[in-house]
């Protein structure tokens, strides 16, 4: 689980101890009002224990008697209280630092974006539970009679309708005493939880109000006046817990319109009423009335004022009128709601672990030690003052503390000494909660046995990987002695029988070899598997023609002298050794060691492959060539330079025409190969030019590059340069001319300066070193009717230009002369027919005239195409 940290500074060294603490909750949203409930309900042993014991019925399905309605209620609890269970004890013995409660908030239908009071939510669940518990022992008890067999049938959830209220169950004694008979009445209450309202220090002691202990049930209106023995004033810095318990247990007066009815008397009179603790709860949970209904905004809201916590709390026990004897409580659990607005915030809980005294702040996942308890905290155990009243000046009242668990230090401490004993003994005791025998059926697990299975396991994995470690970091210590003795400090080593020529290694197998960081166990691993070579790698670095090493592979590794490889071998094989040893491979120990590689790359001899090299060297020239080709066209395309006018070019043969388009595209191309390159790891340098050595060749130029046969080149990835060849977005797929080129291969646009751009022979002779296929298009001088050099686009815009005036001419010339069109023409306008008359009489009735016989729509076609025209005309 994660630990808390705690570091100490003594003389500048830092010594740090990790304490376990206990399990954080996931938010699902705005759930941080559970978390905090169950935080505080995990470390209640008692009630932790009891709920620990209860099981699913094995028959529930069978126990309604056809009431459906209860079946599917029970059904639902079920669920709810398995899931608790696995919660509260994966929280209490578990060994997940975070645990998720989506199944426990699924099964009781919450939203997980809605935030809820916790006191509500936990009110509503422990009505549930109580009512599920109580029903299943009436089920169980009913089965127990009807079973004749004299097989228990019962599960140990019988019992448990107790459970509850033996741990937060309290009663109150309402003693009402008239002042003229002074006869006195008692009325019992019981409660779960106290509502106190919080002491107003700008109101005087002797009209401080109270409502009542909240029991579910209404109280009659009307107000209530405490006596007093004195009038005064409350401090807000004297506002604590214990001074509202104790406002809340002083005698109300009634009398004027809240005067009391005498039964004696037969008549309203002045009355005093007590409240007095018939029975005090385990745990008493005390909820300050922070949210009241505002009556000029008619809106709930929250009182910010600031409330001191007593770690002991003082409660009178006995419900006579005299001799109050104080039960003492001791604070273990504060919820807090974080913010000023009672309409949302932030609930986290400071708990305190029953058993070590511990106190932890719980925010969601969130764990962290709380040192000496929650801050607004203090014993009350010191002195005071003449005036009776204790003062803490030093320490601060919380305007967030809003529900508040104190338990009572008997029934602490005997749940600390059943928490204390042995785990299995823990176990036993949770079955056997009531005085009856119960039994559970055998495939019905204990929860807490199925949380203790799941820590072991855990524990056993966390071993058996600490183990692991531990041997790695053995082998690993031991590895960097011997690079030490042996490598940096020249020991000498066998002979090498390579004669003096130095070996190449990878360079990524180096530096996990001396880094000294990685126990290279995947290599151990597949040497164990293939038990013929350490790092069987080299043979895959190969060339095509598996003559030697590709440069680019080659650049990758580094050229062992003979002896110092040698060394390398003989560590490797020692660590194998020890790897099989921890591995438990004792028969592969007999085995002769392994040697390093599976093929040896020899300088002089086969370290690089002669075909690749001329290859390689040959590509790398026409790269380099090809980056100074690209920065000289991008200095010669700079803003300013070799833009030239139009009307000023006195030789049109020396003038080439490019997209002003691309060439803007270009040299954002180079600019970035450029930042590329100078961000490129830095190599030796080569002693002929400036150029990193290698750096040029991991630089993409894939977009601009072809081969010599013309198609753009591909690179392989597997001779460690870049990648295959891609369609650069800065080029889109187009060559200097192929916006301004027209499909008859011309360029129409030539004297278009916002299109086009005009440069000197020079530039354009330096594009077509490296784009072959762009048109290179002569420099035309404009004329005063076209403005690009295409003849052909030149007649094709004409005739568009000049067809609404031959369709104009058409329409005329067919209107006008007498005709089968004219006359057709003339029809349609007076008749919506699709067919003319005169032709539907000449095929009923003489089929031997010939004609041409037209689809309907196609005239109606023809008839919208002269509309359209005229319209046209006309605008």
């Amino acid at each position: 689980q994660q630990g808390e940290k705690n570091e100490n500074n003594n003389n500048n060294n830092s010594k740090r101890m990790e304490l376990s603490t206990p399990s954080g909750l996931r938010n699902l949203g705005a759930t941080c009002y559970l978390n905090s409930q169950l935080q505080c309900l995990a470390q209640n042993l008692g009630f932790v224990h009891g709920l620990f014991s209860w099981r699913k019925p094995y028959n529930h399905n069978h126990n309604h008697n056809g009431n459906n309605n209860n079946a599917h209620v029970d059904d639902r609890m079920s669920t709810v209280l398995s899931s608790m269970q696995s919660i509260l004890a994966n929280m209490r013995y578990g060994p997940n630092r975070v645990i998720c409660t989506n199944e426990f908030a699924s099964a009781l239908h919450l939203e997980n974006d809605e935030m809820q009071d916790p006191n509500e939510f936990a009110r509503l669940l422990f009505d549930r539970m109580l009512e599920s518990f109580r029903r299943s022992e009436e089920e169980e008890e009913e089965e127990l009679t009807n079973n004749t067999s004299g097989s228990s049938l019962r599960t140990s959830s019988f019992g448990l309708g107790g459970l509850l209220p033996s741990v937060f169950g309290g009663e109150f004694t309402y003693v009402t005493k008239c002042d003229e008979c002074r006869n006195s009445t008692k009325r019992n209450e019981e409660f779960m939880e106290l509502s106190i309202p919080i002491v107003d220090c700008k109101v005087e002691e002797s009209s401080s109000s109270s409502p009542s202990p909240s029991s579910g049930k209404k109280k009659q209106p009307g107000s209530r006046t405490r006596q007093a023995n004195k009038k005064s004033t409350i401090s807000s810095d004297d506002i604590n817990v214990q001074l509202c318990v104790n406002s809340y247990l002083h005698p109300e007066i009634l009398d004027g319109d809240n005067q009391y009815e005498c039964s004696r008397c037969q008549k309203k009179c002045n009355a005093t009423r007590r409240m007095l603790f018939a029975k005090l709860p385990p745990v008493l949970n005390i909820q300050l009335a922070r949210y009241v209904f505002d009556r000029e905004t008619f809106s709930k809201r929250k009182l910010t004022t600031k409330v001191r916590l007593p770690k002991l709390l003082e409660i009178p026990n006995n419900a006579t009128l005299e001799g109050h004897m104080q039960t003492k409580y001791v604070l273990c659990a504060v919820q807090n709601h974080l913010g000023s607005s009672a309409h949302g915030g932030h609930y986290i809980a400071d708990v305190m672990d029953w058993t070590t005294g511990v106190w932890y702040e719980f925010n969601d996942e969130d764990v962290t030690i709380l040192k000496g308890g929650p801050t607004s905290s203090f014993d009350p155990d010191v002195e005071t003052e003449e005036d009776g009243m204790e003062h803490h000046r030093n320490v601060s009242g919380s305007e967030d503390a809003y529900n508040l668990f104190y338990v009572e230090e008997g029934y602490l401490s005997m749940q600390c000494e059943k928490e204390l004993r042995p785990f299995h003994c823990r176990k036993s005791e949770v079955n056997t909660w009531s005085s009856s025998s119960s039994t559970a059926p055998s495939d019905c697990k204990d929860i807490l046995t199925f949380v203790e299975d799941q820590r072991k396991e855990r524990y056993r994995l966390e071993l058996e990987i600490k183990t692991k470690n531990m041997r790695e970091d053995a082998r690993i210590s031991a590895r960097r002695d011997k690079i030490i003795q042996n490598v940096f400090l020249g020991t000498s080593t066998p002979a090498n029988p390579t004669e003096g020529n130095s070996i190449w290694v990878d360079s990524n197998f180096l530096r996990r070899f001396f880094s000294c960081q990685d126990g290279m166990a995947d290599i151990f691993q597949s040497a164990s598997n293939s038990s013929a070579f350490i790092d069987a790698r080299s043979f895959l670095c190969l060339c095509e023609q598996s003559k030697g090493l590709h440069p680019r592979v080659a650049r990758k590794g580094k050229l062992l002298q003979p002896d110092v490889y040698r060394a390398v071998e003989l560590i490797m094989q020692e660590e194998h050794a020890m790897f099989l040893w921890d591995q438990g491979s004792d028969s592969l120990l007999r085995s002769p060691p392994l040697p390093l590689t599976d093929h040896m790359f020899i300088e002089g001899s086969n370290l690089i492959c002669k075909d690749c090299g001329l290859s390689y060297q040959k590509e790398a020239r026409q790269k380099y060539d090809l980056f100074k080709t690209l920065l000289s066209v991008h200095d010669d395309l700079i803003a300013g330079k070799n833009d030239l006018d139009p009307l000023a070019v006195l030789d049109s043969s020396s003038v080439y025409a490019i997209s002003r388009t691309w060439a803007t595209s270009f040299k954002k191309y180079v600019e970035k190969k450029v930042n590329e390159l100078q961000s490129l790891p830095p190599k030796k340098c080569d002693a002929n030019n400036n150029m990193s050595c290698g750096g040029i060749d991991i630089l993409d130029l894939s977009e601009v590059m072809v081969t010599e046969d013309g198609e753009a080149s591909e690179q392989n990835d597997d001779q460690g340069s870049t990648n295959l060849t891609k369609t650069s977005d800065s080029f889109k797929g187009e060559d200097p001319t192929s916006k301004i080129t027209c499909h008859h291969g011309c360029c129409p646009m030539m004297n278009s300066g916002k299109s086009v751009r005009l440069i000197p022979e020079n530039v354009w002779q330096n594009i077509a070193k490296i784009f072959t296929t762009a048109i290179a298009h002569d420099f035309v001088s404009p004329r005063e009717d076209r403005i690009g050099n295409c003849e052909q686009c030149y007649r094709e815009k004409e005739k568009e230009r000049l067809f609404p005036q031959e369709v104009t001419k058409w329409k005329s010339k067919i209107t006008q002369t007498p005709g089968a069109l004219s006359e057709l023409f003339k029809r349609g306008k007076q008749t919506n027919q699709f067919f003319p008359s005169e032709i539907e009489l000449v095929l009923q009735h003489n089929a031997v005239i010939s004609f041409h016989a037209l689809h309907h729509t196609d005239v109606q076609r023809w008839r919208d195409s002269f509309t359209a025209i005229e319209k046209s005309l006309k605008s």
